[in-house]
């Protein structure tokens, strides 16, 4: 597995179904799964960096963590009428810590897989 992605070591993903005329069957695989793995984790570095984020209203970060990240899932599956209130909780609770000044930041969100 190449780390330089300057590094060209002729690896291709998907592999493009070659069928001239006249074969005895077509061919459509692009690739074995060791073929997919491989792209997959060459790309797991080489993804861009996040950038700071900005917002136009005080309570944007609070709607953000609240209803457009996994957090939304865990506020629905206890009471799905209450989303609005936990959004307005924790756009008070961001200010009492932040105030009402810009906050600059990252949201993130960590994918973890567990294998048996």
């Amino acid at each position: 597995m190449a780390c330089d992605p300057l590094f060209d070591d002729g690896f291709v993903f998907p592999r493009r179904a070659a069928n001239r005329p006249a074969l005895p069957r077509i061919g459509y695989r692009i690739g074995r799964f060791d073929d997919f793995l491989e792209a997959m984790l060459r790309r797991v570095n080489a993804s861009v960096p996040l950038g700071a984020w900005t917002h136009r209203e005080p309570d944007d970060p609070a709607i953000a963590y609240c209803q457009d990240t996994p957090l939304r899932s865990e506020i629905e599956a206890r009471d799905a009428s209450r989303l609005r209130d936990a959004t307005e909780k924790a756009a008070e609770a961001l200010a009492s810590r932040f105030g009402s000044r810009h906050i600059e930041g990252r949201i993130r969100a960590f994918v973890i897989t567990a294998i048996r």
